[in-house]
């Protein structure tokens, strides 16, 4: 629902739920189901993966931490 109302160029899964085996799959499978119910032909959903999935906030604190040091 929030992507018929938003349209966003892009939706991202990240955090714990993105390690899920078939995430990606089930979540593209019900948003497209939902739009073909809802009759939303314009809208186009760019569902993928984050990158870094479930270690980003970890990236960020090394990240955040490396930057206080070189300061």
């Amino acid at each position: 629902m929030i992507a018929v109302a938003l349209n966003p160029d892009r939706i991202l899964l990240g955090g714990a739920i993105s390690e899920r085996e078939g995430l990606l799959e089930d979540v593209t499978q019900r948003a497209q189901a939902y739009l073909e119910r809802t009759q939303a032909k314009d809208i186009e959903l760019d569902i993928v993966i984050c990158k870094f999935r479930n270690q980003a906030n970890l990236i960020g604190a090394v990240s955040a931490h490396y930057s206080q040091i070189k300061q």
